[in-house]
């Protein structure tokens, strides 16, 4: 029998609205199957205090196609990594699902018995009934921003990230096959969001082109062709097609519908705005939409306001913050100037993701980029910063370069075709290690020297990224799976040796300018190991960081940085201002979709 976490233990029944438990009382069995009433009825759940949906980087919820379960990824109080659950609609408990550590991306069987889900680039699937999960594949190039997944017969069809759909058989054993590869002759930049049609042949999905806007389209499997929908469809992001013959999708933090014509690919309508107040966040220059809607007409999404986050400095000592930069944002990947007077960061908006420089002194935010998709930033020197950069017209992510003060125009310094991510310098600003995001290869560290020549570290079939060269350039620490979960490498120079130097579930590792200090995160502790000629220390904790946000294990780049005195750091306070994100879940909402566009 699986219990509940102690975190959700004092929580098994969800806060529900005395109204809607009255109308629920009336018209709904609690043990019935499928949950089809006779008038749509509203729910919100709303989760206790410290503890929430994992709504930051990708999708999180998901309903059966019967529409009588959800599945969702969540953090309990005392959790750093999510995990997935699932509730019957018609019940007040939830169930943890075990060995779901670090899951998002929900999606349920057919059937309804078995939930997908992504994990440490990885697709597993686990049945609802009880069980460990099961490998399925592994998804090197799933990345922040390319999400979604759909289930069909024995076929899985997946976003690949930053550039296509793949598929896997749902029983695994053979590596994804790529649908799709974005056509730059048409503009197309990412496939995102699929989902299969009824026929099981065609897929629905949404694209992004180089130009930034958003299009639906629709992929014959067998053909291997796909085209666009409608221009009326531009901006909207999460397309599904309902069984009563509408399309629906996310725009601008509202859900539209319109009835559509599957055979002849048209609208029968201009789509109208249907539910408002969807919770959209850009990540990596993609909306993540949060909602689903099963085929007997069940929505489920995620209404509230987004947290917000402060950039703060944290004493190693006192480990109190003090906020860096006015004003709060969606921060992420703060790397601090060689002096210690910057700090450079992403700052994800409605207009895209783009990299900022805060001075630590006076606290000012200026914004460094300005054109296309720009993020994770890191310092050449403590005047140049570099970045990976999605510009308009291209396709790949290339790494840039930029004085912080603008003085001059940003440079491209790496280009090639895929992903090309900068994860560090050496401190004389000659040497760059980077990874490589690609379809058909693991993450692996590639370096390139002064003369712009390029190598290839150390290639596996294990994910290594975030690699950061020590003060003195003799060590390079980076994070691997070739054992299994996360763990901390280090690599000596000259002669290669490695060294493991973390517990497992480790990832995040950052160099002090001053010693031979490694600094990472494990689950929510920083913890430190001194690395001298006899090899690494045992780990020790440095502070706890529950509070402060960390990575996702497909990046694994650091989201912290240590000032030059190794006596600070910077990192990321999460800032809810406004209502916290909810779930929400409207049965029979097709009832009411062709109530209001018959009216509309």
């Amino acid at each position: 029998e699986r219990t509940t976490p102690a975190g959700w233990r004092a929580h098994a029944l969800w806060p529900v609205a005395a109204g809607v438990i009255a109308v629920l009382a009336g018209t709904l069995s609690w043990t019935m199957r499928t949950v089809s009433p006779k008038s749509t009825i509203r729910l919100d759940i709303a989760f206790p205090e410290g503890e929430r949906l994992a709504t930051e980087q990708f999708s999180s919820i998901a309903v059966s196609p019967d529409g009588a379960r959800l599945a969702f990824s969540a953090l309990a109080a005392d959790q750093q990594t999510p995990q997935l659950y699932v509730r019957e609609v018609g019940s007040f408990d939830m169930t943890p699902l075990p060995g779901t550590e670090g899951a998002h991306t929900p999606f349920f069987s057919p059937e309804g018995e078995w939930v997908g889900f992504l994990a440490n680039a990885k697709l597993w699937r686990v049945p609802i009934s009880g069980g460990p999960p099961q490998l399925l594949a592994d998804i090197p190039s799933l990345s922040p921003g390319g999400q979604g997944a759909t289930w069909h017969g024995e076929t899985i069809v997946l976003a690949a990230g930053t550039t296509g759909l793949m598929s896997v058989p749902v029983e695994g054993g053979t590596p994804p096959l790529i649908l799709t590869t974005p056509d730059a002759t048409r503009g197309e930049v990412t496939h995102f969001g699929p989902q299969f049609l009824p026929d099981g042949r065609h897929l629905l999905f949404s694209v992004r082109t180089q130009d930034d806007l958003l299009r639906a389209a629709i992929l014959d499997r067998e053909a291997g062709d796909w085209d666009w929908l409608d221009a009326l469809t531009v901006g909207g992001v999460g397309a599904r097609y309902l069984s009563s013959g509408h399309l629906v999708f996310a725009r601008d933090g509202a859900l539209y519908g319109a009835a559509f014509d599957l055979q002849t690919r048209t609208f029968l309508s201009p789509p109208a705005a249907v539910i408002d107040g969807l919770l959209e966040l850009v990540v990596s220059g993609l909306p993540v939409t949060q909602f689903d809607v099963s085929r007997e007409g069940t929505l489920v999404f995620v209404s509230g306001i987004p947290s917000t986050r402060r950039l703060v400095r944290v004493d190693r000592t006192s480990g109190e913050p003090v906020r860096l930069a006015e004003p709060s944002g969606r921060y992420e990947y703060p790397t601090i100037s060689p002096d210690g007077r910057r700090v450079a960061v992403t700052v994800d908006d409605e207009s895209g993701s783009q990299v900022h420089v805060a001075d630590v002194e006076t606290r000012d935010l200026k914004q460094l980029t300005h054109i296309g998709t720009n993020l994770l930033p890191a310092w050449v020197n403590s005047e140049v910063v570099s970045f990976a950069a999605q510009r308009v017209g291209s396709s790949s992510w290339d790494v840039y370069s930029q004085p912080y003060d603008e003085s001059a125009e940003a440079e491209p310094i790496l280009r090639a075709a895929g992903g090309q991510f900068p994860t560090g310098w050496t401190s004389d600003g000659r040497v760059m290690a980077y990874y490589e995001l690609a379809n058909d290869a693991a993450r692996d560290i590639w370096i390139l020297e002064a003369d712009g020549s390029t190598s290839l570290l150390d290639a596996t079939e294990a994910n290594e990224r975030g690699a950061r060269f020590s003060a003195d350039g003799q060590w390079l620490a980076y994070v691997s799976d070739r054992q299994g979960p996360d763990q901390i490498y280090i690599r000596g120079e000259p002669d290669g040796a490695r060294h493991v130097v973390s517990t497992p579930d480790a990832r995040e590792p950052i160099w002090s300018r001053q010693s031979q200090e490694l600094f990472f995160r494990s689950g929510g502790r920083l913890m430190s190991v001194d690395v001298g000629a006899d090899g690494p220390t045992a780990p020790r904790l440095v502070l706890d960081v529950r509070d402060y946000l960390t990575t996702t294990p497909e990046v694994g780049l650091p989201n912290y940085d240590v000032f030059p005195d190794g006596q600070a750091f910077v990192m990321v306070q999460r800032e809810q201002i406004g209502p916290a994100p909810r779930l929400r879940v409207v049965l029979s909402w097709k009832r009411e979709l062709l109530e209001r566009l018959s009216t509309d």
